[in-house]
């Protein structure tokens, strides 16, 4: 496959300056398969108002074997002299630490991993891997996706401003009821009646249990 169009871009990421080429090429649904695997999509980023890809300058070489005419893609700055690699002095470059209970004790034969490990350290290298905002594809709470979108300075189609509450309806006392407890009169007739049917009942009950308590024995 041969380029189309190939540019020199330097682009901010997360505060990284990344640079690489912006380059174009035929449509061929077979060659773009074969891009995107050759191609981390780490290190590439497609533009579509200009229907440009844009791949970042660590993909050289792949970029080399891809195309034909790699040739004429103009040349990048060279990068910063990095520092020199230096041998951790914990883990004398294993990446690996003997583990110590909450005792200080050395637990034999268990090991944790180095501060310097480069998957599972302080700083691993998948955080120094530039990144996207259509990376964030999963579902995460408002407070998250509102500092992804900030980051990058896009404003965040889920944001919701907040509301204003409703006015409080102002608050009314209930209406204080007075019982008044009164003493019933047990002289009156009625109240003679029900006393004497009470009585006539407790004698019935009374004569029908000892009834049946001679007929158990009880008695």
């Amino acid at each position: 496959m041969e380029l189309i169009s190939c540019s020199a871009e330097t682009i901010p990421s997360m505060g990284i300056s990344r640079a690489g080429w912006l380059i174009r090429f035929p449509f061929d649904a077979g060659f773009l398969e074969e891009f995107k695997d050759a191609i981390d999509y780490h290190y590439r980023e497609w533009r579509p108002a200009l229907k440009s890809w844009f791949v970042d300058e660590d993909c050289e070489p792949v970029l080399t074997e891809l195309f034909e005419n790699w040739r004429i893609a103009p040349r990048l700055p060279p990068r910063k002299t990095s520092k020199p690699i230096t041998i951790c002095s914990k883990c004398k470059g294993t990446g690996l630490v003997p583990f110590k209970n909450k005792y200080g004790k050395v637990i034999l034969n268990c090991w944790t991993h180095c501060d310097c490990h480069p998957v599972y350290g302080a700083n691993p290298l998948w955080r120094q891997l530039p990144v996207r905002l259509k990376d964030y594809d999963f579902a995460c709470s408002d407070s998250f996706r509102a500092w992804i979108y900030q980051s990058y300075g896009v404003p965040d189609p889920g944001y919701v401003p907040p509301q204003t509450e409703p006015e409080k309806r102002p608050f009314t006392p209930r209406p204080v009821i007075n019982v008044t407890y009164k003493v019933a009169d047990v002289n009156t007739p009625a109240f003679k009646d029900l006393r004497e049917q009470l009585t006539t009942l407790k004698g019935r009950l009374t004569k029908y249990f000892e009834e049946r308590g001679r007929q158990r024995g009880e008695y």
